[in-house]
């Protein structure tokens, strides 16, 4: 990224801090638990979660987001957490 005025670098510095902490806070329980899962990986598999206001709630998880949380071990999202 190529940023001129100083405002937009100190933003860019704002977005890419916690981005990069994100990873590192992702990096550390995979790595210590041997688990094949990268940080990129992580927020992909995260990302393809719904939550939808209908009489069922919360999608339902596949095979690879349940055991990413068990990787990670975060509780598994729920309707009632929503």
């Amino acid at each position: 990224m190529f940023h001129r005025r100083a405002d937009r670098i100190r933003a860019h510095a704002l977005i890419c801090f916690p981005a990069l902490a994100l990873c590192r806070v992702l990096h550390m329980p995979l790595k210590d638990r041997h688990s094949p899962y990268s940080a990129e990986r992580v927020l992909e598999i995260m990302r393809r979660i719904q939550f939808h206001q209908t009489a069922s709630g919360l999608c339902t998880l596949t095979t690879e987001q349940r055991d990413l949380f068990d990787a990670i071990e975060l509780p598994k999202p729920s309707a009632r957490q929503l």
